[in-house]
Parts: structure tokens; C-alpha cells; sequence
């Protein structure tokens, strides 16, 4: 006598077609996660954009204009114009979820930062910092293990380079002088 197994199609279909659910939904999740990631730092690097604006129109109206007006020229080695440039740099970002932000000149020299050691620090083959000086203003997303800042690690930054232009000649195009970096 012959036995014949039931053939049971049904269980096979709903395997497979379970196993392709939850390999879709995978899917979409990453493309979600991925697109919500950049539309974040985009947003965050805008957000960043306008606060360098503005740091750098009070800097100039506030500090370098002033100093200008007396024949002098910043000197990051001078504890009293560093202590006005952190009045600004702290009123402007008063509130606001802003962990560091850094000036460079123009040889990629950091001449300013709210963290003081950082200051003379040369950075080297800096993508962000090279886009900038020639006028962009990138984002991204990165670690904080990458980096030495107070925040734990694993919590993600978004830094933003901004140029950082000279304001004194109104009615004319600005002319860059350094770069913002701002850590968020």
C-alpha cells in the first residue's frame, strides 16, 4: 500500500509570503531611517547657518569693528579679547543646543574656540573647512567618539562649517576671513 503525504501549500505560501513581509519591512525602515537622518542634518546644518550668521554680524558690530575704529587687530593670545568674543559667542547661543563653536582663519589656524585649548590647533585636509572657504556651508552627521567633546559617547553631532566674512565694507560682496565651525 501506497501512502501519500498531504502536500500542504498553504503552510509554504504563508511562510513565504511572511519571510517576504518582514524582509520589505526591513527594507523600508533603513530607506526611512537613512532619509530622516539626512533631512535631520540638513535641517540642523540650516539651523547652524543662521546662528554663524549671526554670531558674525555681532562679532563685527560688537567687537571687531570697535577694535578696528582703535587701530587694533584681533590677537587670540589676549585673554581680554578672547573674554569679549565668549560674551558674544555666549549670548548668541544662550539656550539653544550648541556644544562648541570654533573660528579658523584662513590657513585652516583655529583663532577662537569655547573650548580654550582648542585655540592654535592647525587642521589639515579638512573637507568641511576647505568647502567653506571657498563659500559652502556642509553638514554632517557624526560620532562623538570621533571627536573629543563633552557629551557621551555614541551621541551623534551635527557639525556645520559657515564662512565667516569680513562685514566692514557694506554695499560691497563680502570677502571671507575665516570659517565658523559649529557643534550641535
Amino acid at each position: 500500500v501506497l501512502r501519500v503525504r498531504p502536500f500542504s501549500l498553504l503552510r509554504y505560501f504563508a511562510l513565504a509570503s511572511l519571510g517576504v513581509i518582514v524582509v520589505l519591512a526591513l527594507v523600508i525602515a533603513g530607506v526611512f531611517s537613512a532619509n530622516l537622518e539626512r533631512n535631520l542634518t540638513d535641517e540642523a546644518g540650516l539651523y547652524a547657518q543662521d546662528l554663524s550668521r549671526s554670531i558674525n554680524r555681532e562679532l563685527y558690530r560688537q567687537f571687531l569693528a570697535p577694535l578696528a575704529q582703535r587701530g587694533e587687530s584681533f590677537d587670540p593670545t589676549r585673554p581680554e579679547q578672547l573674554a569679549a568674543v565668549d560674551a558674544i559667542v555666549a549670548a548668541r547661543t544662550e539656550g539653544f543646543r550648541v556644544l562648541d563653536v570654533i573660528l579658523f582663519d584662513l590657513k585652516g589656524t583655529v583663532i577662537y574656540s569655547t573650548h580654550a585649548p582648542d585655540i592654535g590647533y592647525r587642521s589639515i585636509d579638512n573637507p568641511g573647512l576647505l568647502a567653506a572657504l571657498h563659500g559652502e556651508s556642509p553638514s554632517e552627521l557624526e560620532d562623538s567618539e570621533l571627536e573629543r567633546r563633552t557629551v557621551g559617547p555614541g551621541t551623534p553631532l551635527v557639525e556645520t562649517y559657515t564662512p565667516f566674512y569680513d562685514l566692514s565694507a557694506e554695499g560691497s560682496q563680502p570677502t571671507i576671513r575665516g570659517v565658523h565651525e559649529v557643534y550641535q
